[in-house]
């Protein structure tokens, strides 16, 4: 049976107000000070040190202090490491991105219990925001380490989707009644919403991933 495992990357992902939620872009990372970066990580990376699950990662998030990124090499490597253990497993056609999303098939002999056990034996059980995959994306979307609210109410105001006078605040209370939150997200990404434009949908997920 195919599995999906890990965040997905979807509009939803303003519900966590997570930077894993963002894809890299490596073109915003080129003339970025990799002190600054390290700088503005540094404490997430220390936290994420005290959890690493194996040597591997530990290594990535040493490096990383050092050098102020986690490079796609190093990223690479975690990923096939994470791919080999759960193939060794007996799972077949196991996919992993940078971000931490994946597939996998599972044989029948292999029941939920197990399947679950041998996912957070491979890949540690730390798919959250303490996570290599989480920092990885972060670092590359985010830099500054900027509170991500404030990315994607900006990005709004730019966009034209929002007033400009629109502030964090407000979008965090919107936040946090999760019904009428979902209806205002809807009202920009349902097309059968009477405002609805594939124009503004699109530039309100680019938004809402903070990469914009």
């Amino acid at each position: 049976m195919m599995r999906l495992v890990g965040p997905v990357l979807t509009v939803m992902c303003l519900l966590s107000l997570v930077t894993a939620c963002s894809s890299p872009d490596h073109s915003k990372t080129g003339d970025s000070d990799s002190s600054s970066v390290s700088s503005a990580y540094a404490s997430r990376i220390q936290a994420s040190l005290r959890k690493a699950p194996d040597e591997l990662s530990k290594q990535i998030l040493e490096e990383a202090l050092k050098t102020g990124t986690i490079s796609e090499k190093n990223m690479n490597a975690l990923i096939d490491q994470q791919t080999q253990c759960l193939t060794d497993a007996g799972f077949t056609d196991v996919s992993i991105d940078t971000t931490g999303a994946g597939s996998y098939n599972v044989p029948p002999s292999i029941s939920k219990d197990q399947e679950d056990g041998i996912v957070k034996k491979c890949t540690g059980d730390w798919q959250g925001v303490d996570s290599v995959f989480s920092l990885y994306n972060s670092m590359h979307a985010n830099p500054q380490n900027k509170d991500v609210a404030q990315i994607i109410v900006e990005c709004l105001a730019k966009n034209g989707l929002v007033d400009k006078g629109f502030t964090v605040n407000e979008y965090k209370s919107l936040q946090a009644d999760g019904d009428k939150f979902m209806d205002w997200v809807d009202s920009f990404v349902n097309p059968e919403h009477s405002g609805y434009s594939a124009d503004k949908a699109q530039k309100f997920q680019q938004c809402s991933s903070g990469i914009a």
